[in-house]
């Protein structure tokens, strides 16, 4: 977290008139001068003051969506916190995800002090800058005071899921009728494949023998979990390398009972 403070155009156009006032002052000695310059003066300190307090304690939460797939929009939650009223209304907020910047007020911000910002990423891949800047110019815009949060959760753009049919034998690839996984007995059905020697009389899938001509049995997965590799072959170039895995993510999620 960074924090700064620095004078606006119109703080340097009141120091130019601080500065007129004091030399006339100095070269006059009028009593009315001078009181005009302490009146200035104090403005100027005090609204320093206010300005380095009034960002002082405020705490900000950038929190990601569970899962964020390129080209399809994703909504990030925004959340304030330790940020007094009088403050709410002179807030300038910036996000920034890569090259993707939002930007918005207090106008934007629920009652609960939060807001929500939906961002659609082109590429897939981890996001490297993830930055929240919120500038105040409370009390009287004679200075700007900025502070900088980093999201510290990990934002990662999965390839784009792509529209899939399914294919005879459940596992979703074309001409793919066996399923390559662990099989088992109890647990969801998950494709056809030919009857082989040992396979239980009871799985077998009769309606399609009219209509292959071939002995078939259903397949059932097992009960127990276990771990799923998804390969894709990275020879070939940046784009078929980005389709490829767009089909791995999308069969994947057609696939799997949990997505």
């Amino acid at each position: 977290m960074k924090s700064d403070i620095r004078v606006t155009a119109t703080g340097w156009v009141f120091l130019f008139f601080l500065l007129i006032t004091f030399l006339i002052a100095l070269n006059t000695g009028n009593g009315h001068a001078y009181i005009l310059l302490s009146a200035l003066m104090s403005v100027f300190l005090v609204s320093s003051l206010l300005s380095w307090r009034g960002l002082g304690r405020l705490e900000a939460e950038f929190i990601p969506p569970p899962e964020i797939y390129r080209r399809k929009p994703a909504e990030f939650l925004l959340r304030f916190r330790e940020i007094p009223d009088f403050l709410v209304r002179n807030l300038d907020i910036k996000v920034e995800l890569d090259e993707k910047v939002k930007s918005c007020d207090f106008f934007d911000l629920y009652a609960d002090r939060s807001v929500r910002l939906t961002f659609l990423f082109e590429k897939r891949g981890e996001v490297m800058k993830k930055r929240v800047t919120v500038k105040s110019r409370y009390p009287f815009g004679l200075f700007e005071r900025f502070r900088i949060f980093e999201c510290e959760n990990d934002v990662i753009v999965f390839p784009a899921v792509k529209r899939v049919e399914v294919f005879p034998g459940g596992s979703g690839f074309p001409g793919a009728h066996d399923f390559e996984g662990k099989e088992g007995t109890g647990g969801d059905f998950i494709g056809i494949r030919e009857f082989r020697k040992g396979d239980n009389p009871k799985r077998i899938y009769w309606r399609g023998i009219f209509s292959s001509g071939k002995l078939l049995v259903k397949q059932f997965s097992a009960l127990e979990t276990g771990k799923v590799t998804v390969e894709v072959d990275s020879s070939s170039g940046e784009n078929d390398i980005d389709t490829a895995a767009s089909y791995a993510v999308s069969y994947t999620h057609l696939t799997l009972p949990t997505n």
